[in-house]
């Protein structure tokens, strides 16, 4: 699949100090990027009760990253703590 990635998303991930996480964070990207399909992706769930269904999230540990999906292009929108996600996305 294709990517893309929002400024939000990565000034999201600069402020991220644990190392580990980080790892995490690139791995997912990269199981994102090779993907032949949707139900590949460990963690992806669609979000519901919007009119366009494009908004997805994808768990990491305690964290959620907010993703848009339409044809093959995958969009990183931004990467909060569980509990923040829903404030900020959609």
């Amino acid at each position: 699949m294709n990517t893309d990635f929002k400024k939000s998303f990565l000034n999201d991930i600069k402020k991220i100090k644990d190392q580990e996480l980080k790892e995490e964070i690139r791995r997912m990207i990269l199981r994102v990027e090779t993907a032949q399909t949707l139900q590949v992706i460990p963690g992806l769930k669609k979000l519901k009760g919007y009119k366009r269904n494009i908004y997805y999230r994808i768990t990491i540990d305690n964290h959620r990253m907010g993703v848009t999906i339409e044809g093959d292009l995958v969009t990183f929108v931004i990467f909060r703590p569980r509990k923040d996600i829903y404030k900020y996305f959609p």
